[in-house]
C-alpha cells in the first residue's frame, strides 16, 4: 500500500481542484503535498464549540504552505472569514496563497497557479535550507 498524497486525497474533488492537482502533478510539485487535512486555528470555546479550523485545498506541511482556490462562493461575509483564516495561519508561520476565480478556472489560470506554487515552494525550501545552515 502506498502512503503518499494520493492515499490522503479527499473524494469529491471539484473540477478546479482536479485541474490544478493534475497540473501540479505534471510539474512535479506534489512532493510533501497533502489534501483534506484540517489545521486547528483556535481551540473550542463557548463562542465556537468546535473551535476554528481550516483545510487548504493543497497543503505542504514540510514548508507550511497552503493554497486555496476561492471559487464563486468566496464573496461577501465569506471574504471576511477567509481574511481571518489567512491572518491566523500567517501568525502560525504559514505562507498562504489564495486564488480567486469565477465561475470557471481557465487553463491560463491553472498555468499561473502552477507558476505561483513553483516559485513559492522554491523560495520556502531555500529559506529552510538557509535556516538549517545557520543552526
Amino acid at each position: 500500500m502506498r502512503n503518499d498524497f494520493r492515499d490522503r486525497m479527499h473524494t469529491g474533488f471539484p473540477e478546479a481542484e482536479r485541474k490544478v492537482f493534475t497540473a501540479l502533478s505534471k510539474a512535479r510539485l506534489t512532493k510533501g503535498m497533502v489534501t483534506g487535512k484540517a489545521i486547528q486555528l483556535r481551540p473550542p470555546s463557548e463562542r465556537e464549540p468546535h473551535g476554528l479550523s481550516t483545510t487548504p485545498d493543497f497543503e505542504w506541511f514540510d514548508v507550511l504552505y497552503g493554497l486555496y482556490l476561492d471559487g464563486p462562493v468566496h464573496k461577501g461575509k465569506r471574504l471576511n472569514r477567509d481574511d481571518e483564516i489567512t491572518a491566523l495561519l500567517t501568525a502560525k508561520g504559514w505562507t498562504v496563497s489564495r486564488w480567486s476565480y469565477a465561475p470557471k478556472l481557465s487553463d491560463r489560470h491553472v498555468e499561473l497557479i502552477v507558476e505561483l506554487v513553483s516559485k513559492t515552494l522554491k523560495e520556502l525550501r531555500e529559506r529552510d535550507k538557509l535556516k538549517c545552515k545557520q543552526i
